[in-house]
């Protein structure tokens, strides 16, 4: 649910900055305008010799500055569309995986080989398990499983007993 809410934060984020593009192009093609007004009557004033060639040359340069600056604005705002895409694309895959997921749980059955005392829970923050992972370790009230660290020079003893006999740590037998 978290990347669905980080790809539609993506999807905004990209539509306000395509909406702002948008303004501004528009800006820049009002201002384009006005500049090549502005050069053809420098130039017509030059072709008089009323002014210098240095002004109508001046002028042309803005009308193709800004010219620039429109393909500039284009390129942005194809790359923009390009994220929104990439945004949507996201927040489908994201809408399809959840919907997955979704089922996956409800068809989740965990089963355990024998019924006990839970003594291991795998973590929460653990990511997906997949079939055969251990979830859950029990330990059946009739069936122990213990450990011992004895030296090997003792092993030998132990391997020739019947059966061994056992203390807890207050004492007791077990």
């Amino acid at each position: 649910d978290a990347q669905l809410v980080e790809a539609n934060l993506r999807r905004d984020e990209a539509e306000t900055a395509i909406s702002g593009d948008r303004d501004i192009l528009a800006l820049l093609e009002e201002q384009l305008v006005l500049l090549q007004g502005r050069a053809e009557r420098a130039q017509t004033l030059v072709s008089r010799n009323a002014l210098a060639a240095e002004a109508a040359e001046t002028a042309q340069t803005a009308v193709i500055n800004a010219r620039q600056q429109i393909v500039q604005r284009r390129a942005t705002l194809a790359s923009r569309g390009s994220q929104l895409r990439l945004a949507e694309a996201a927040m489908s895959r994201l809408a399809i995986e959840i919907k997955q997921s979704k089922g996956d749980i409800a068809a989740t059955r965990i089963t355990a080989p024998r019924d006990g005392q839970v003594v291991f829970l795998v973590p929460a923050t653990r990511g997906y398990s997949r079939e055969g992972d251990v979830l859950v370790r029990t330990r059946a009230l009739s069936d122990y499983e213990i450990e011992a660290e004895i030296p090997l020079d003792y092993l030998r003893f132990v391997a020739r007993s019947k059966s061994i006999a056992a203390t807890d740590y207050a004492g007791r037998g077990v």
